[in-house]
């Protein structure tokens, strides 16, 4: 069953871990937190099968309850540090937006979690997770998670470039696009699944390398004819542009 963080756990106020933290809620985010906060001291204790397991409460209590200092520490971070869920209410569930944030939170928080378990959850809540574990104040995680905001509607508005592969030829433009890069950009491609249609091709420059003029010129595809599929800057409508003959006597 997934772990989805904005869901309850099914809560237990007579077992070790309701004991030990009296007034958390204990739902699926603070169980995520709490465990992983635990891998990053306590990894040499910590199984990832008993993540979301019926013995995790009681693995975190036991390491909690002959560790105070410890307890103090996430009791101060919960309080001082932890977002509330309705911050990343703007994020989706799924698609490509979650996904292009997980990448972006992970480059602004520096934090590299590399453990089955995050890799497992979905990409909001990996994005959730990142900012929860992130230590540091909760003014600076709030700013932070407003310019990821602001980063994406930035990022959203390249997709211009690539307006003109959504139509008839979608997958014959895709196609080409892709033997372009093949031919021209090898290590651009290296390990990618090919793109087929629009949204995949989306995806695809969503984690590239590739720089916004560099995806201008790469969109720039030659048909077999030699002609060009080119963006028209003045009616956004897709043109096909022959190449420029050159004059005599010039090579």
């Amino acid at each position: 069953m997934t772990f989805v963080l904005s869901e309850d756990t099914q809560k237990d106020d007579d077992d070790n871990l309701s004991a030990l933290l009296t007034g958390w809620s204990l739902n699926n985010r603070e169980m995520a937190w709490l465990w992983l906060s635990l891998v990053g001291r306590e990894g040499e204790r910590l199984d990832d099968c008993q993540f979301n397991s019926p013995t995790m409460r009681d693995k975190i209590a036991q390491i909690l309850k002959y560790s105070r200092s410890l307890k103090r520490d996430l009791e101060h971070a919960r309080e001082t540090q932890l977002l509330p869920l309705e911050a990343f209410g703007w994020i989706e569930r799924n698609g490509r937006q979650p996904k292009w944030l997980a990448v972006e939170a992970m480059r602004k928080t520096n934090l590299r979690l590399r453990n089955s378990i995050f890799r497992t959850l979905p990409n909001k809540d990996q994005v959730i997770v990142l900012f929860d574990l992130w230590n540091t104040d909760f003014s600076r995680k709030e700013r932070a998670l407003r310019y990821l905001a602001e980063d994406w509607n930035e990022h959203l508005r390249t997709d211009k470039i690539f307006k003109w592969f959504k139509d008839q030829d979608e997958r014959e433009k895709c196609s080409l696009a892709w033997s372009w890069l093949e031919q021209n950009q090898p290590t651009l491609i290296r390990r990618e699944k090919p793109f087929t249609r629009h949204g995949e091709l989306l995806e695809f420059f969503d984690h590239s390398s590739a720089s916004s003029g560099e995806k201008e010129l790469y969109v720039r595809i030659p048909r077999p004819s030699g002609h060009l599929f080119h963006e028209h800057p003045a009616t956004d409508s897709t043109v096909i542009r022959p190449p420029v003959p050159r004059s005599s006597g010039h090579p």
